[in-house]
């Protein structure tokens, strides 16, 4: 099968692998010791904290797809691709800094703190992952070009991960021996920087297929209206499907993976278990995605399928297995890592199947807002499942500051480590069954398209 007409791609895999790195070097502070932030350092209440993350994830609602139609309509002399990922990468590292920086203020005052740098930090990682995760769409013209630049994304995030994981572990632990806060900053500093060198030398290796077939044939690219952009791409119900149930995935491994080190202290009582934890995560996720390629002759929307039918099976293992030794959890939560490697391998490419389906009926370009879906899948998961996690453990009466948990808090602990995943992910599952859009179908509309953008019949 060829993978694509550029002379670029080996290039565009490159630039995608480093974006992927760069993106994930601010996801993995973020998504994993911001909560535990709020509480313990910051003073905030766990239902508090609920509130600023429900909040930020109805921002993003708003935010997600304004960047998406933001960037899908501008053209700026550097590329969209380049430009908005180097400009957000900027503010991230930055926002990541403040975010992990305890002001000296009290009550609201860290509380005003918290959302705003948290929602800062949000807004311009979803500039960085669109851009990034435009190069799919913009750097090759095929399906298999298409899968393999995510496989590279996807592969790029676990390695990272994996390296991260172990890197920030070690920060904190060294940093953090005399002054707690201290060392979340100074980590929050190396992560910044490592985050920003690799966005740089992605964006300026991008090379833009999309922008070379244009200028080849004179036609100039279009700058579609935002409203025509959410009309073209919500007439295709398999969009809100691909939107929807990943998102609902997201959310249930959101909830659990935030509460992780809450579990692992006061429900197992060994907090040392978070070592083995990520990097079973992100090798699972890393073997995901390295063993996507295998399965592309399924079809992409019956392996994001399989993929969320096995994080039910690994939540409902670990459930009737009860994590009982640190073998059991790490392999069974490496099945679940493994399952999201798929999906994520899988979810982009088929996000951008409904953008060309959307353009192909409608005449509107909606590249950049149909790949939010995989941003704000992501934010989600972080997001919305810190607020359940945070409204949870209020209602069960956590107390950050206290020495002792009650049983009630440390049952709801419990409780929201494994059933909002199962729940979740069957409902996900679910709405995959509804999804319509095959490779066959695909296929003719990507060559009519090229057809359609620069004016050339094959």
């Amino acid at each position: 099968m060829k993978v694509s007409k550029s002379n670029h791609f080996l290039r565009n895999c490159i630039s995608i692998f480093l974006g992927g790195v760069g993106s994930q070097s601010i996801y993995l502070l973020m998504s994993n010791y911001a909560t535990l932030y709020f509480t313990d350092f910051l003073g905030i209440s766990a239902g508090t904290a609920g509130i600023v993350f429900l909040l930020s994830r109805i921002w993003d609602a708003v935010n997600d797809p304004m960047c998406g139609i933001i960037i899908e309509r501008s053209n700026p002399r550097f590329g969209k691709v380049q430009t908005f990922m180097f400009l957000g990468g900027s503010i991230a590292a930055v926002s990541l800094v403040l975010l992990f920086t305890n002001p000296g203020l009290y009550g609201a005052g860290n509380v005003i703190w918290g959302a705003f740098t948290y929602n800062l930090l949000g807004m311009s990682y979803t500039a960085v992952t669109v851009s990034v995760l435009l190069q799919m769409a913009r750097g090759t013209d095929t399906a298999a070009g298409r899968i393999n630049l995510s496989i590279s994304y996807s592969l790029a995030c676990s390695l990272a991960g994996i390296v991260l994981s172990v890197i920030v572990t070690q920060l904190l632990t060294v940093f953090s021996a005399e002054n707690a806060e201290r060392g979340y900053q100074i980590t929050a500093i190396v992560c910044a920087l490592m985050a920003m060198l690799f966005i740089a030398v992605s964006s300026f290796l991008f090379k833009d297929l999309q922008s070379e077939q244009l200028a080849a044939s004179g036609v100039k690219e279009s700058k579609p209206k935002a409203m025509d952009m959410i009309k073209a791409v919500f007439k295709v119900p398999s969009f809100l499907i691909m939107l929807l149930a990943p998102c609902l995935v997201s959310i249930g491994a959101g909830v659990g993976l935030s509460g992780m080190l809450y579990y692992l202290t006061y429900c197992l009582g060994k907090p040392e278990y978070m070592a083995y934890v990520l990097p079973a995560a992100y090798v699972g996720t890393l073997l995901g995605s390295a063993s996507a390629g295998f399965f592309i002759r399924f079809g992409k929307n019956r392996m994001v399928l399989v993929s969320i039918l096995s994080v039910t099976a690994a939540s409902v293992l670990r459930l009737a297995l009860g994590d009982s030794t640190p073998a059991v959890l790490t392999v069974l939560y490496g099945l679940l890592a493994l399952s999201t490697g798929w999906m994520q391998a899988y979810l982009n490419p088929c996000l951008i199947d409904c953008a060309d389906y959307a353009e192909y009926k409608t005449g509107i370009k909606c590249q950049g807002l149909a790949l939010t879906g995989f941003s704000l899948a992501n934010k989600m998961s972080v997001g919305l499942g810190s607020a359940i996690l945070g409204f949870g453990m209020e209602l069960g009466g956590y107390v950050g500051t206290a020495k002792e948990q009650t049983q009630k808090a440390i049952d709801m602990i419990h409780f929201l480590q494994f059933w909002p995943t199962i729940i979740l992910s069957v409902a996900g599952a679910v709405l995959m069954l509804f999804y319509r859009l095959d490779e066959k179908t695909m296929e003719n509309v990507r060559m009519k398209l090229t057809e359609r953008r620069t004016g050339i019949t094959e």
